[in-house]
């Protein structure tokens, strides 16, 4: 890096270092997935964003169906992934039942959107997202992910980061996934209990955690049920911190 630097202009070392890091984070995406996914597997990403895991799960030889309701987002899927018969784009948000729900984010090219008016007041009052603004309001479609298992079949992976709805997309799920990942929001204690007691609800018995953009399990074991509701209890209103909590079958 050092030698890249004496012989590129200042904004090109810039870019370089920005692609290079780019590239490191995708390749720890990558690993991360391939550690529990295998060629063919069908993989729901509700909350899809702007593809970055897809593009990542998708190299692993993954089926997926990303499901993301803001166009500019599904835009940037399209072109971060190359064009493949193994994507789906379904340009909705997800939810406990169909139907339309008023999306609300910021401005110009920020992606940050919520349905959950709940979500935006605490993550303001935290000091997460206190100087945010959510004034583009659009309604959008609503699926459940019931609906999409019906037309797709049962995935082995249902990744869920929605900002603050992931118990009513919880809500819409009946039939168990062998593994299902919702981002953890530790302000929002009571919904991060609910998501556990549906992932029990699911048979969901084994449970680990992955801190920020770490793409590496916390637990070298994976826990029971009341240790990761301890560890929500501890953490709650620590809006520093982020991450996914995963919950899988009870391993053979």
């Amino acid at each position: 890096m050092i030698y890249i630097e004496k012989i590129l202009p200042f904004g090109l070392v810039e870019s370089y270092r920005k692609r290079q890091e780019s590239c490191r984070k995708h390749s720890a995406r990558k690993n991360f997935y391939q550690s529990f996914l295998s060629k063919g597997d069908l993989v729901f990403d509700i909350g899809a964003n702007i593809g970055e895991r897809v593009a990542a799960i998708i190299e692993v030889g993954c089926r997926v169906v990303a499901v993301e309701p803001q166009e500019e987002c599904c835009k940037r899927i399209q072109k971060i992934t190359a064009p493949s018969d193994r994507l789906t784009i379904i340009p909705k948000g997800c939810g406990a039942k169909s139907g339309t729900a008023v999306l609300k984010r910021g401005s110009g090219t920020d992606v940050l959107a919520t349905i959950s008016d709940d979500y935006i007041k605490i993550t303001t009052n935290s000091g997460r997202f206190q100087g945010h603004q959510w004034q583009i309001k659009r309604e959008v479609p609503i699926c459940t992910a019931e609906e999409l298992i019906q037309q797709y079949g049962c995935p082995k992976l249902i990744k869920i980061d929605v900002e603050g709805s992931e118990v009513e997309v919880f809500q819409g799920l009946q039939t168990s996934p062998e593994i299902v990942s919702f981002e953890f929001t530790p302000e929002m204690t009571q919904s991060m209990s609910e998501c556990l007691g549906h992932c029990e609800r699911l048979g969901l018995k084994e449970f680990n955690i992955t801190w920020g953009e770490s793409m590496r399990f916390s637990f070298d074991q994976w826990v029971a049920i009341d240790r990761m509701r301890d560890m929500v209890q501890i953490l709650g209103g620590e809006s520093y911190l982020f991450g996914d909590i995963f919950a899988r079958r009870q391993s053979k």
